[in-house]
């Protein structure tokens, strides 16, 4: 039978690991509601891609500044669009191009956003399994001291 110091070293280390999961599962968790921001993004950039096909040249639209203000601009080419590659730069690719370029980013960040929330739902498991763990614990070493 182990005595009561190793129970209370175990607990300890149990608690330990116990912090460590939970801390690993906020970071999941935040992950995966970072890589879902960036996807309903690009949704929007493509929704507003596929609207350009029904705009004439010299239409009018607003184009977004941020913080909710916006200035009225003219199209003056819908075929040509400058999407960003990374590091600031940016490429002029034709808008079907720009469609497919943005399609294949939504659905690789959708699949490792996938891949994440199947990582935090298993941490989640391995935490909980250890919470009960700690529980037990804890309640075999109030059982000695009484």
């Amino acid at each position: 039978m182990a005595g009561i110091g190793e129970h209370q070293q175990e607990l300890q280390k149990t608690f330990m690991q116990l912090e460590m999961g939970k801390k690993q599962l906020e970071e999941l968790v935040r992950q995966a509601h970072f890589m879902e921001q960036a996807v309903v993004e690009k949704d929007s950039t493509i929704a507003a891609l596929r609207a350009l096909e029904d705009a004439g040249e010299e239409n009018e639209i607003l184009v977004p500044l941020g913080s909710d203000s916006f200035i009225k601009a003219r199209i003056l080419n819908k075929d040509e669009i400058l999407v960003g590659v990374g590091g600031g730069v940016s490429l002029e690719k034709k808008r079907l191009d720009a469609l497919k370029t943005l399609e294949a980013r939504r659905d690789d960040l959708r699949k490792k956003r996938d891949e994440v929330a199947k990582s935090a739902q298993t941490l989640g498991a391995q935490v909980e399994q250890l919470n009960l763990f700690a529980e037990a614990k804890v309640r075999e070493l109030q059982k000695h001291d009484h």
